[in-house]
């Protein structure tokens, strides 16, 4: 099941998540030449360092983070989380990763550098989806089952607001 799509630097080639192959595809789009990688179980949502090295790889049932240097097209590293990693995004200044847990019900936040996770903050719900504020100060995470948007201070790993939107909404960040 192909899932997720994210162009590498200068858009020459899309990388696609395949949640049920358990690989991301790397695609040149010139030739339309595939590269299959190895990437943990049931990958999902994946985020670009900055300077477009590196690809940060959630996997859903393999608790981690694959990181695939895009270059070698490879995996390289790995950053443990907790339970169900499926959305993930990166601050503006690049030092902080931040992904929805959908089984821990909570948002983790990782050093990509260090790679190591610094904090996790427990919301409740099953979060699918996860956005991150242009000035990288605030994540956004929603449950979308119960139309619940949860908003988090990534500085202070603390939960800042909830709140519901209409019935039937299904917020998606």
């Amino acid at each position: 099941t192909s899932h997720m799509v994210k162009f590498g630097p200068g858009g020459a080639r899309a990388f696609v998540s395949n949640s049920t192959s358990n690989d991301v595809a790397s695609i040149l789009l010139s030739s339309g030449e595939v590269r299959s990688i190895p990437a943990g179980e049931r990958p999902e949502g994946s985020v670009l360092s900055q300077s477009g090295h590196e690809l940060y790889v959630c996997n859903r049932e393999g608790r981690k983070i694959s990181v695939i240097d895009t270059a070698k097209q490879a995996i390289v590293a790995e950053i443990p989380t907790g339970n169900g990693p499926v959305r993930i995004g990166l601050t503006p200044d690049g030092k902080r990763l931040v992904y929805a847990l959908i089984h821990d019900q909570a948002i983790g936040i990782a050093d990509p550098a260090a790679r190591e996770v610094i904090a996790q903050v427990k919301l409740g719900g099953r979060l699918v989806s996860l956005g991150i504020s242009p000035d990288g100060r605030r994540a956004f995470a929603s449950d979308e089952q119960s139309d619940t948007v949860y908003v988090v201070s990534i500085p202070e790993a603390k939960l800042l607001r909830t709140f519901k939107t209409p019935p039937g909404a299904g917020p998606d960040p």
